[in-house]
């Protein structure tokens, strides 16, 4: 016991607990991981195709020639300005 009435089985207590924590943390995380992971295996083909519409789209956009804007018509000496 030291001086202030705590055993050193008090510090090991309170060492334990931290140590729960820490490994309930990560089985916490793991088990967000595996969930991710499934869900993405599952939509898997379902995310792809749709990423391949929007790709083929913005291609499709960009593909197409820009309309060519005329000049501006600017004033000239002979123009009644």
């Amino acid at each position: 016991m030291d001086t202030n009435g705590k055993s050193d089985r008090d510090d090991c207590k309170t060492t334990n607990r931290k140590g729960q924590g820490i490994a309930e943390f990560a089985l916490l995380l793991a088990l967000i991981a595996v969930a991710v992971t499934l869900a993405l295996t599952s939509l898997g083909k379902e995310s792809e195709d749709a990423l391949k519409r929007t790709g083929n789209a913005l291609t499709k956009e960009e593909e197409q020639p820009e309309e060519e804007e005329d000049d501006p018509v600017v004033a000239g000496p002979g123009c009644g300005f």
